[in-house]
């Protein structure tokens, strides 16, 4: 694999184009990723009232604000202060990103009509969990290629829509499982618990398990889709605590579980916002030091942990400590958190997260993860070539694109 343009530079001072911030220098001597000053000076009530809030990913992301009133601006500032006072970190929507549709084809709608399902499995082997999911299925001839997408805190089978009518419509199937314990009944009943499973794997448990769950309710002839995909042909993807859930599958070791959640069948992973080892999850150098298929990384650069745990630049941990799978990594200029989502507009309460430039940059996401999965999946050498050669054009000054190979 070709070595990018931006290269992973050697001086990893404070936060550049592509570099880790300042508390990357001490990240070797420790034993789990924690930045200086904890949660950013707020108390640890108010940051986990911050992610009840924020993180929750069935927030969604499209299309730029109009001119907004005088009175529209006044509640702005508002709700900005509330956020402020609770812990909150909302961005700051850039106004100066260019707007142009992703001129390709795997940027658009594909030509598949797309068929939705429903239903919930039932995991008697885990005192009878029930995993309700929503399938996005292609209407083609033969078995699809099949990619589990696993939600962050405070999703429902419905989150990353975008994203699974997107695959279907070229051709790939998209299952969305819905997590219960961190799904948004959870954060109605218990929201400090679901804050907790972030930090702690032994509270996610659950939730890791029902990733194999659902490929061995794929592989068996008995299920409500499997006559229409390939099981064999399996990627797992997801956004924030899904995007954990999704490193874990691929064979992130966890501090108590080892790799007991990893798929040996898995051919493809795609972390959405990925994060470094929490406290509890483990040694960050050791953590991934056995993965199983290639991975795409891609966060952005306003993409911090809505909680106070660690900013944006340090969502490229990951990225930079597998060495054993190829891997590509994209950061897009002025994205946040919530352009990830996979849902087309964005909302806090009542207030927008969409801004200018938001477009294009679901169509960079979408392109660069089908041709992802057509490759890894498909063999397509020309989803390959995309990637390689191809998708950088699409790219501003500002957004990195660092490829990585095996060692």
């Amino acid at each position: 694999m070709k070595t990018r343009r931006r290269t992973i530079p050697e001086n990893r001072g404070n936060m550049g184009e592509a570099g880790l911030p300042s508390e990357d220098k001490k990240l070797r001597g420790r034993k789990h990723w924690a930045p200086a000053g904890g949660t950013g000076g707020l108390s640890r009530r108010a940051a986990m009232a911050g992610l009840g809030i924020a993180l929750a990913t069935g927030i969604s992301a499209c299309g730029a604000s109009g001119g907004a009133s005088a009175q529209e601006r006044l509640r702005d500032r508002i709700r900005r202060r509330v956020a402020e006072r609770r812990g909150i970190v909302l961005p700051e929507p850039p106004n100066d990103l260019p707007r142009q549709s992703v001129a390709d084809p795997r940027a658009v709608e594909g030509r598949f009509a797309v068929i939705e399902r429903d239903g919930v499995w039932t995991d008697p082997a885990r005192g009878g969990r029930a995993v309700p999911w929503r399938a996005f299925l292609p209407n083609r001839p033969g078995r699809a290629p099949v990619a589990l997408y696993s939600h962050g805190a405070g999703g429902t089978r419905d989150s990353g829509r975008q994203y699974g009518t997107h695959l279907a419509s070229h051709g790939i199937a998209s299952v969305h499982l819905q997590h219960p314990g961190s799904d948004r009944a959870a954060f109605q009943d218990n929201l400090r618990q679901v804050g907790r499973a972030i930090r702690d794997p032994r509270l996610a448990a659950p939730r890791f398990g029902d990733i194999g769950f659902a490929v061995a309710q794929l592989q068996t002839s008995r299920s409500e889709i499997s006559d229409g995909i390939n099981a064999r042909q399996l990627a797992v993807y997801g956004h924030s605590f899904g995007a954990i859930t999704t490193l874990i599958a691929a064979g992130q070791r966890v501090e108590g579980f080892d790799r007991s959640f990893a798929l040996p069948s898995l051919k493809a992973a795609v972390a959405l916002s990925p994060s470094p080892p929490r406290e509890h999850y483990g040694d960050v150098e050791s953590a991934f030091a056995d993965m199983l298929a290639p991975i795409l990384h891609i966060t952005g650069s306003q993409d911090d942990a809505p909680n106070g745990d660690f900013d944006a630049a340090a969502r490229q941990v990951p990225f930079r400590e597998i060495n054993d799978v190829d891997q590509y990594f994209l950061s897009l200029h002025g994205a946040n958190h919530f352009t990830f989502s996979g849902d087309p507009n964005p909302q806090f309460r009542g207030r927008s997260l969409a801004y200018p430039g938001l477009g294009r940059h679901h169509g960079l996401i979408k392109a660069s993860m089908l041709a992802f999965f057509q490759w890894t999946l498909e063999s397509d050498l020309g989803a390959r070539t995309f990637l390689d050669d191809e998708l950088e054009s699409f790219l501003i000054k500002e957004d990195v694109f660092l490829s990585k190979s095996a060692a």
